[in-house]
């Protein structure tokens, strides 16, 4: 499913049916969001900023003890040890928005990866806090890598407020904003509107999986845990193309969402995500060759991209194959959702692509 809103603020979406066509997507169906939990989180920290409670360049450990002495992973010896040592600069709120605390995902790096395997780690999608134990593979500030920053950052979030993360989610960004259906948690109401999640077999046919996010976790997947529906999603995305605010409702400063979506990592290269996990996801470069950065949540392209999207535009996807983008300088905002597994699927890629041209051709 395609939505979008165009500069004259009119909003427009393209329907499709589920790969079995046993049901059609709408604007009000549940979807996993996967990786777009990201940018609430971000939004939710980058409250706490202005409010005071949080800032940017504090060592988190202060509030996450657990971060207080992270150990570097080097590679292993001859022996199958692994070869660890102490990280010499403290984590931070920045580091941790950027991706460049060192953290990466299990599944996107072969050191990580069997280090949470020898380790006997669980899903990084468990609710399970061990599964985000995980050592850095550099120094914070040095590198980009794309991992479990942002759940830390929802645990930081907790720490600062006393509140779960579903409550800080509801009362500072979803009810100000009316994105009812939008939660951790699924409703009876809302699994009645839920979308099933595919696989993408070898010969590029279908089949329905069995999927869903914990529903009483240990710990919120503050990175990849929430569910919504493009209805709800598009208005949070029309907040950030309004600078913070939307019919009315102030969620961030104009001067946040600037600091969000501005070049912050010249130094780190952001590039391609290397798959160690085929099941979960193929390698993913977004858009090969344009000049790429990243803000304090947020994807950043530097140069126009071949679909049309204009310098200073920022963005994400999520893991089932979902989409989005902010285009500022052209005042648009658009969003593909599918929920097909593995990610990067060239299939959902190229329509996606194909949406997001032909919107461009018509403004």
């Amino acid at each position: 499913m395609m939505s979008a809103v165009l500069p004259d603020g009119d909003s427009v979406q393209c329907v499709a049916q589920t790969a079995d066509q046993s049901c059609e997507i709408s604007a009000n169906s549940v979807f996993w969001l996967a990786s777009l939990t990201k940018a609430i989180t971000s939004v939710a920290a980058m409250q706490l900023v202005e409010s005071g409670q949080l800032t940017l360049d504090e060592p988190v450990a202060r509030l996450l003890p657990v971060l207080a002495s992270p150990k570097i992973l080097h590679g292993y010896d001859e022996n199958g040890k692994a070869r660890l040592s102490d990280a010499e600069t403290p984590i931070t709120l920045r580091h941790l928005l950027t991706h460049t605390s060192g953290l990466a995902y299990p599944f996107s790096n072969s050191l990580i990866g069997r280090y949470a395997e020898e380790e006997g780690l669980p899903a990084t999608i468990s609710g399970d806090p061990r599964a985000y134990l995980l050592p850095l593979l550099s120094e914070p500030g040095t590198q980009w890598h794309y991992g479990v920053s942002t759940d830390w950052v929802g645990q930081l979030i907790e720490a600062a407020t006393g509140e779960s993360l579903e409550t800080v989610f509801k009362t500072r960004i979803f009810a100000p904003l009316g994105m009812a259906s939008s939660s951790f948690f699924l409703s009876e109401e809302q699994k009645s509107r839920l979308m099933p999640v595919y696989k993408r077999l070898p010969d590029k046919s279908f089949k329905q999986i069995p999927f869903q996010v914990p529903q009483n976790p240990e710990m919120y997947a503050a990175g990849a845990g929430l569910y919504s529906t493009p209805g709800d999603y598009l208005r949070f995305l029309n907040m950030l193309l309004h600078k913070g605010q939307l019919d009315g409702q102030r969620i961030l400063s104009e001067g946040s969402v600037q600091a969000m979506s501005s070049k912050l990592l010249e130094g780190p290269k952001v590039g391609c995500i290397d798959s160690c996990n085929a099941a979960l996801t193929n390698d993913y470069d977004p858009f090969p060759g344009v000049d790429k950065a990243w803000g304090l949540g947020f994807s950043i392209n530097k140069t126009i991209t071949p679909q049309g999207r204009k310098p200073g535009s920022f963005g994400w996807a999520g893991l089932s194959n979902i989409y989005y983008w902010v285009d500022p300088a052209s005042r648009i905002t658009g969003l593909f959702m599918t929920q097909i597994l593995p990610f990067a699927d060239q299939g959902a890629l190229a329509s996606s692509g194909e949406c997001e041209r032909i919107l461009y051709d018509s403004i």
